[in-house]
Parts: structure tokens; sequence; C-alpha cells
């Protein structure tokens, strides 16, 4: 039932009227020989035309009709007949509120991850549009139902998109391409450039089988496409079904990059996609997505089922950004980097209100521990350090001893500086005023190593003081003004149980003022009950619950200091440490030397082993950091206990 084609006010007329049967009879596609679909597809350019500028272009020209279940096959007929009219190709937009009453406060932290899908409202708030219907997933269907929802997707399928960490729909739609292949240059075949990515739109004149290799032992498929201005090859390797579903006159189109042979273009391998039963522009004429992949999983097979869930689940996923900023975007390259950008700007938002609402959660209605020491006993601790504090170091001293003292709500800190910069001291006047104050303190460090370093930097800090007493993995002194000793325990995994005994009892009862470990200090048995200040190393080997472990061994809600020797960017730590106050030792002690860092690209390897030798040569001294490959049992055991 296809028109003559002659001119544009043609096919529209004749397409009102394929239209308007189709309305009439329900949706049931047979308005027209062989379906909708084929009048689309032979009226292309020309529909493309008419939609050029509708917001629901994707929809009117990309969807297979066919396939669409009959509510979508409505909504996709009336809105080509009001565009057909020259009525608005969009239903208008609803009339906003003429009150706040019924447009709820964004101040919930819940609301504003979901905000309410209305358009406008009374205050000039712009909110996301409701999804368009034919976006919606099935009814009753969620896009966080499992994957094996989307048509094709079998058993064995589900097993191995498991291994791309993909269970549900969502998950489809969030596995994002690695990159992509640039195929949206649209050329004549006397326009192909060897070397040069294109796509070619024509008919298959012949295809065949050819034998290549040993014996004749691989099968590959030949193809001769032509088009008004000329003809070109096409070979597949290895890919001899091919040339079943390339027959002599059907349209396709292939998208890749032509050599040279024997004077002649040839594609080796193009992408492929036969226009007449594959929806166009999945696979060619366009940015098609190279998406990461697993044994027995395909390409063409991967970008297929994440077509499918963006064409028909899409309005599953939830809008968090105001209308006015988001639209659509063209596909091209500029707008693709653009849209890489939303979806970096939508995780760290995200992660932002997460670190924001945790924030609140610890400050609204939590009682902490206020710490006040004895006036002139932690000055007596400095006054008897060997050397200067800098003045960075006496201001995050002076920025943790306010918020101890305020005790509501808890301290939560980080304390950043390069290595050598003089964090342990500062740490360790947060945990003498503590002590002083008649609590205890804690200090876990990630490996054994540096809890024994920090153990010993400790004890030598401590040496100017009064009658110092050294025993195995403790350590005692007087502070001036204090009518007792304060006492430092050391508690690792590979403390004899005999020590480790002796310092959980005095712990527990309190005669242990400031204990250092690892992760022993989280193990079951261990309590700290007057704990008033958690410090934990180089915090980002500790997960969350490690350090609300170590939080709870003390009986109320600790002050927490986190120390990191990785300089950390503002930008990044509000996003990364919002919940966190921050102070930063951003000088050096006098005479320490500046710490160089270089970048050694691969190529440049040898270079950067010869400054290594001649620097040990001379006398000094080196190390080569290594990722650990695989555990030995001494690796294991210190991850089990520190």
């Amino acid at each position: 039932m296809s028109s003559p084609r002659t001119t544009p006010a043609d096919w529209t007329e004749t397409f009102r009227k394929i239209v308007a049967l189709e309305i009439e009879r329900g949706f049931n596609n047979r308005a027209v020989v062989g379906g909708l679909d084929q009048f689309r597809l032979h009226w292309q350019a020309e529909m493309e035309s008419r939609v050029a500028n509708s917001p629901d272009a994707a929809f009117l020209l990309s969807r297979n009709y066919g396939e669409m279940p009959p509510e979508q096959r409505e909504s996709w007929a009336r809105r080509w007949m009001e565009l057909l009219d020259g009525s608005p190709s969009i239903p208008s937009k609803p009339t906003p509120p003429t009150s706040t009453d019924s447009i709820p406060e964004r101040t919930d932290f819940e609301n504003f991850l979901n905000p309410p899908q209305v358009v406008g409202s009374a205050d000039g708030r712009t909110l996301p549009k409701p999804r368009p219907a034919y976006l919606l997933p099935p009814a009753g269907r969620s896009v966080d139902d499992p994957v094996d929802s989307l048509r094709g997707i079998n058993a064995r399928t589900v097993d191995r998109l498991k291994r791309l960490d993909v269970a549900t729909v969502r998950d489809l739609m969030y596995l994002f391409p690695r990159r992509h292949e640039d195929y949206s240059n649209v050329v004549s075949i006397s326009e192909v450039q060897p070397g040069r990515e294109c796509t070619v739109i024509g008919t298959v004149w012949e295809s065949r089988v050819i034998s290549q290799g040993p014996k004749g032992r691989r099968q590959d498929t030949e193809a001769i496409l032509g088009d008004e201005t000329g003809n070109v090859r096409a070979i597949w390797f290895g890919q001899r079904y091919l040339a079943r579903t390339l027959p002599s006159g059907r349209k396709v189109a292939i998208s890749g990059k032509a050599d040279v042979f024997r004077g002649q273009p040839v594609f080796q391998s193009p992408a492929v996609e036969t226009l007449e039963i594959e929806q166009a522009g999945v696979h060619t004429g366009r940015l098609v997505p190279v998406y990461p992949l697993t044994e027995g999983l395909t390409s063409r097979a991967l970008r297929g089922f994440t077509w499918d869930a963006l064409q028909n689940w899409l309005g599953g996923i939830e809008e968090t950004l105001p209308d006015g900023i988001t639209g659509p975007l063209p596909d091209d390259e500029e707008t693709w980097q653009v849209a890489r950008t939303r979806l970096a700007f939508d995780e760290l938002l995200v992660l932002q209100l997460a670190v924001l609402g945790r924030r609140r959660e610890s400050q609204v209605e939590v009682t902490g521990v206020s710490v006040q020491p004895p006036a002139g006993v932690v000055e007596s601790f400095l006054d008897s350090l060997p050397f200067d504090l800098t003045g960075a170091q006496a201001r995050c001293i002076g920025e943790i001893s306010e918020d101890m003292q305020r005790g509501a709500p808890p301290m939560n800190r980080l304390l950043q500086g390069e290595v050598g910069s003089g964090k342990t001291v500062v740490a360790l006047a947060g945990l003498l005023s503590a002590a002083a104050a008649g609590f205890q303190g804690a200090l876990m460090a990630p490996t054994e190593v540096l809890a024994e370093q920090h153990f010993r930097s400790v004890s030598r800090m401590l040496e100017g003081l009064p009658r110092p007493v050294q025993e195995d993995n403790l350590f005692s002194v007087h502070l001036p003004g204090l009518d007792r000793p304060v006492s430092v325990g050391l508690l690792t995994g590979s403390v004899r149980a005999s020590v480790k005994r002796v310092l959980t009892a005095m712990a527990a009862d309190e005669t242990l003022d400031l204990l250092v470990g690892t992760q022993a200090l989280i193990q079951e048995g261990v309590s700290i009950p007057s704990l008033a200040l958690a410090v934990a190393d180089e915090q980002h080997r500790f997960g969350v619950m490690q350090r609300s472990a170590l939080r709870a061994r003390g009986g109320e809600n600790p002050h927490t200091l986190i120390m990191s020797a990785t300089p950390i960017p503002r930008t990044l730590s509000m996003t990364l440490y919002g919940d966190l106050d921050i102070s930063t030792i951003d000088e050096l002690p006098a005479g320490r030397q500046q710490v160089g860092t270089r970048w050694v690209p691969q190529e440049r390897r040898p270079d950067a082993y010869d400054f290594v030798r001649k620097q040990v040569a001379d006398g000094r001294q080196a190390f080569v950091v290594c990722p650990l490959i695989e555990e030995s049992a001494r690796h294991r055991s210190q991850g089990r206990d520190g």
C-alpha cells in the first residue's frame, strides 16, 4: 500500500491515511502491507526532515513499531498525527500549582535524591518533567528487575553478564562504554577514503562463502555492495554465516575503515546492519559504543541488549537534575563528552549528598565527651620537645583542642600533611589531652610496621619528661601537673599472648591511657571503656566499618582524628571528606628538605633505574614499591590481625 515517490505532500497525505487507519483498527500493525516499519524505512529521509526539531525524534524515527506494546503504538501513532496536522508534537506542560502547598519542601535528603516529578512551581523552581509513557518500563516492571527481563537474554547470557557485575536492567544501563567508534561519517561509495572510518549504505549485489588459509579451513563471507556512485567489496573473516543474512538485493549499512587491495578499497570485517530487519543506527552510522566484554559475549549482542534497555526502560531511571539543566543531546563527539561529564557529575552529586547527609547525622542529637585537661599539662609536653613546632602544627593543635573541649558534636577531623610534616606530634598532643583529662586514647595504623613506628616515635617524644619507664610494649611517663603517670601500650597481632593479656586488662580497667596498634585494637576481647579520642593513620586503608569499630571500643561517642600523608585538593576533599573538618600542616619543620616527586614514562624506565643505581653507589638508599600480586601466608596473617 506504499505510495510512489513524488512530492513531500504525497507522502504526508498517504502516511496520514495509514496512521488514521491504524488507529481505527486498534493499532494491529495491519494498515499497510508489511507493517508500518516498511513505510517508515521507505520514507526515512522525509520523515527525519519532518521531525528534525521535535524532542520526540528518537522515538518517532528509531523505534520498531512492530515490536511495541499496544499502548506505545498508540502514543507513537497519535504523536505522528499531531505532527502531520501541525499540532504540537508533545502534550503541553501542565499548569503550575498556584500555591506551594502541593510542593514538598526539598530539605529532606530522600526527597532531594528523588525529587517530585513536576515541571514548575509557584516559587520559581524548575523540576524534572515526567518521563514520557513510551520510555517507561512495561507495566508492573522496574529497572531493578533481573536483566533477563529484556528480550533475547537467556540463562547463559545472564551468567556471562554477571561477570561484568550486571544483574539488573539498571546495571546494564550503567555499564558505560570504554570508548566509541565514530561511524557517523556517512559517505557514498565513491567518497570512501582508505584508512578513514566511515559508514556506507548500499545494496548487496552478491555475497558468497570463500575458503582461505591452509587447505581452505577458514571460511569467510565476501560481498559486493553498490549504490548510485559505484561498488565496493567487503569481507568478513571466519564468518561464513553472514552470507545467509546478506542475500542479493538487501539494503545494508557497513561501518569501518577501508583498506586498499589491488588498487581497490576493501572493507575488512566491518560492522554491518541489515536495514530492512534491524533498527537503523544501532551498530552503524553513528558514534557506536564499545563496551567491556567477557568470554562468550560479543560487542554486537551487548550493544543490542543495552539499546533495548535504553529504548524501552529508560523512564525507570530517576532524574535528579532540574529540567532546565538537562535536555536532548545530538549524537556527536562534542556532546558525547558533555554526556560523560553529566554522568560523572551525577556520581559526584550523589556522593556529596551522601557525605553531607552523614555529616548531618553525626551532628544532630549526638552527645560527645568534653575534654578539659588541667591547665599547662599539654604545654609542658610541648616545652619538653627538642624542637620547636611550626606555625602550622601549632594551629592544628589549637583546632583539635577547641573541638575536643566543645564536646558535642564529637570532633570528626582530617589531619593532612606530607611525610615528615609532623602529624604524629599533633595527634599525640590530642591524645595526651584526653589522658590528662582522665580519659583514654587510641591510635590505629594499618600495618604492624607502621604501628611499631608510631609507638617508637611517641616514646622518643615523651623521653624528655620526668621518670620515663620502658617495658615490653609498654611505656610510662609523668606529666607535670598530674599526680599519676601516663602509660602507652603497643598491641599488634604478633604480640605475645602474655603481653596481650596484660595490655587488654590494663585497657579494660582504665589504667592504660593510650593504646597504639593495628586492627588488633578492634578484635573481640579489647575494650577501652573511657575512649575519648580515636586516631586512625592512613585512613584510606581502613574501611568505614573498621573505623566505626574503633570508635565503638568506648562507651561514649569519642572524638575522631584521621591522619593522611596524601595531599588532597580542596575540591576533592569537599567531595570525599565533606563530613570531616580539615586541618592541614602546610609547612615542613626547619631544615627538612622538600620532597620531590617525578613522573617517569614507561619508555624511560631504564633511565630511572640508572638514577637509582647512581644514588646507591654514592652511599644513599633507595627502595622500590611493587603491587602485591599474590598474598603470602605472612601477608594473609597480617591482613587478619594487623
